[in-house]
């Protein structure tokens, strides 16, 4: 039943590989003037359409705008006005049955593109070369190419649209957005089974933990290194045999790798407490717990002012120096009492200055009252504000707020999810008409700060007028939330690394991708400081790209006083394709032998412009 909800979800996701819903709403997720227009006819309310594709829906868009706008009276025009308003009505329909459409290749989600990289105009960018203003065109391109035409400031485009016989408003609501979605990177198949833990270990790569026996080609025991050698990235085995369990957290410290999960066995190195620490050679086991009927586990590892700490379903075993359940902490020997012993689970330890967080399902700490949330510094516990009403499974600390995710009181009246600590209380920052909670063990399980927003991940839908995102979301203190794709599975490991975030959970499809392939294999990454990095571009650069046909290398040449910032080809699909680069050089050699023959975009960004230039591919 679940599975089924999601399938639903990601069919009316906007940019998915099929289109089925009202059309109006359809019509007003490609530009949102919809919304304003008073004539609109009664068909366009009551019909439901499916649309195979963005480009179909965007022709749609066109079709019935340009349908609307010539039955609109023009008594008030000028004769001038109304011959030009005819004119731009005929280019118009030239336009949406003839013409090429724009495609959207540097921003994720629905942006408006004037002309793009391979020299297609959008509508309105059209309308104005067809009159006979072509370098209008492109001077507005140049300036504002991902601009929505009422927030355009050019007198030159002021003057155009005085004469053209349509009003800034109408040519605004021809203009749409164009869709781009998330570009994953794939990573060889990915693992066999769920990822719930990854860490960046600097030059060694990433380490991918979870429940898995398989990463690409190679055998793995649920921990796999995904590293660059001599062919390229590559998975490979972490130690002789890994871990006989499933692995529940990673921490990285001073070169020294730490691992938690429900495991008893590190290669051949019995691990009494599930907790043990890689020295560089071998296995070294961090004490024990109790041993009995039910099972300890370790949910959460944080180093907090160079001390260890774990948080879970634990008891100290007998015999220790100092009794506790759910928190201790490793004194080099032991485990031992953190300074109190929560009442219930603990899943999430986040340092924060001189105190350490940490959230589960506890309600009060040594009998005093903490809901679900406390305050651990110099050995005292304390509330953090009122608390909150379920359980918390993360902590994340972003832009100096303390956010938490957790549960939902209920799935009738969706609330907490995802929260910030605020002038001394929590705020809930997942209304209920935007948030869905699936079932009661639907969850906010893991956030990730990085410089381009706080992700949310988890197992749950978000949705907000036309936009919606399934277990995956990115939010903005000033601008809110935005969905990271329709993935069909649970979201439960983040971790951003060198402008990459690195996702992990139990997934195989993005429902939002169109011919997406069957597998993603539970873990992909993402370059998100190209996807959210781009605002509007530098003017473009003098730059050279020869040979062009190449068969098999490019040279690029920029200004010496330029620094490459991003620089990728770009498919007649719209798909990127990253290379390596100098970035202190002003002559780079671009092996493209991996990528297929065929034309592509040369897209570089400079520290003093922006360079796309068409190239062709033709090897032997």
């Amino acid at each position: 039943m679940k599975l089924k909800i999601h399938f639903l979800l990601a069919s009316l996701f906007l940019g998915a590989h099929v289109y089925a819903g009202n059309l109006f709403e359809e019509m007003a997720e490609v530009n949102s003037r919809w919304l304003c227009e008073k004539d609109i006819p009664d068909f366009v309310h009551q019909s439901t359409l499916t649309f195979s594709s963005d480009e179909e829906k965007i022709r749609m868009h066109l079709k019935l705008v340009h349908q609307i706008l010539s039955t609109r009276e023009t008594d008030h025009l000028s004769a001038e006005e109304k011959k030009n308003r005819l004119r731009n009505l005929d280019n118009l329909l030239h336009y949406y049955t003839q013409e090429s459409l724009p495609k959207n290749t540097v921003a994720f989600g629905r942006i408006p593109v004037f002309i793009d990289p391979f020299d297609n105009f959008c509508a309105v960018g059209y309308l104005i070369k067809a009159s006979g203003h072509e370098a209008l065109s492109r001077s507005i391109s140049q300036k504002m190419n991902y601009a929505y035409l009422l927030n355009m400031k050019d007198d030159a485009l002021h003057k155009w649209v005085s004469k053209c016989g349509l009003t800034a408003k109408e040519l605004a609501w021809i203009q749409p957005g164009y869709y781009n979605p998330v570009s994953w990177d794939e990573m060889k198949s990915g693992t066999s089974g769920e990822v719930t833990a990854v860490a960046d270990l600097g030059p060694m790569g990433m380490l991918f933990g979870g429940q898995f026996d398989s990463a690409g080609a190679a055998r793995v025991d649920n921990l796999a290194l995904w590293q660059n050698g001599l062919s390229g990235l590559a998975w490979l085995p972490f130690s002789n045999n890994g871990v006989n369990g499933k692995v529940t957290d990673i921490e990285y410290h001073n070169g020294e790798i730490y691992v938690s999960g429900y495991f008893n066995f590190a290669d051949t190195t019995y691990a009494g407490s599930g907790v043990v620490r890689w020295d560089g050679a071998q296995w070294v086991p961090l004490g024990e717990f109790y041993t009995g009927a039910l099972a300890n586990v370790v949910h959460d590892l944080e180093f907090h002012r160079d001390t260890l700490y774990a948080g879970g379903y634990i008891r100290s075993k007998i015999n220790a120096p100092s009794l506790f359940t759910n928190l201790a902490k490793w004194d080099g020997a032991e485990w031992v009492s953190a300074g109190g012993s929560p009442q219930g689970v603990v899943y999430a330890l986040k340092s924060a200055g001189d105190s350490l967080l940490l959230g589960g399902t506890f309600d009060h700490v040594d009998g005093k009252p903490m809901a679900r949330i406390a305050s651990l510094k110099k050995g005292l516990f304390s509330p953090v504000g009122q608390g909150l009403g379920v359980a918390v499974h993360a902590i994340e600390l972003h832009e100096n707020s303390i956010y938490a995710g957790g549960g939902f009181q209920s799935t009738a009246n969706d609330t907490f999810g995802l929260a910030v600590f605020k002038n001394g209380d929590w705020q809930n920052l997942l209304p209920p008409h935007l948030f869905q909670a699936y079932n009661a063990h639907s969850v906010v399980q893991v956030l990730e700060s990085t410089p381009y927003g706080l992700f949310v991940g988890g197992d749950f839908s978000y949705s907000a007028m036309f936009d919606i995102g399934i277990n995956l979301i990115r939010y903005d203190q000033n601008k809110g939330f935005y969905p990271m794709g329709a993935l069909d599975g649970p979201v439960s490991a983040l971790c951003y690394s060198n402008t990459k975030l690195f996702v992990g959970g139990r997934f195989a499809r993005d429902y939002s991708i169109p011919g997406q392939p069957a597998d993603l294999g539970n873990t992909v990454s993402v370059d998100i400081a190209t996807m959210f990095s781009v605002g509007e571009k530098p003017l473009r650069i003098q730059a050279q790209v020869y040979p062009n046909p190449s068969s098999g290398a490019f040279t690029l040449e920029i200004p010496e006083n330029a620094r490459v910032k991003n620089l990728r080809f770009i498919g007649i699909s719209g798909k990127s394709f990253p290379v390596q680069y100098q970035t202190a050089a002003h002559t780079l050699e671009l092996d493209v032998s991996g990528l297929a023959n065929g034309e592509y975009v040369l897209y570089v960004e400079t520290s003093k412009g922006v360079v796309h230039e068409k190239v062709l591919l033709q090897k032997p």
